[in-house]
């Protein structure tokens, strides 16, 4: 069931601290844009509205080890890899290539 997802985007001065450095809190939200475009890849929405009641995907464990910083201009790869698919749950790995 190996399913691989990459996009690719760079850093932003807003995301970064005085040193130029992407805040710890950003990567979570490079993996949910990630997430969101693979989605849409797909032809689907991270939300839809079209039933109801609305269907989500609520997120109930997240956890990031971090090995290397990102700075200020860096172009990065974010791979969603997906690793587990059941009728109520759907797993990521996320890496981060610059």
């Amino acid at each position: 069931m190996a399913c691989e997802f990459k996009i690719t985007r760079r850093v932003e001065f807003s995301e970064t601290d005085m040193a130029g450095i992407v805040h710890y809190a950003n990567f979570f939200r490079y993996m949910e844009a990630t997430e969101s475009a693979f989605f849409r890849s797909l032809g689907f929405s991270l939300m839809t509205r079209q039933v109801n009641p609305p269907v989500g995907w609520p997120r109930v464990h997240a956890e990031c080890d971090y090995s290397q910083p990102l700075y200020f201009e860096d172009e990065v790869e974010i791979h969603l890899l997906v690793v587990e698919k059941r009728a109520k749950v759907l797993a990521y790995e996320f890496r981060f290539a610059s």
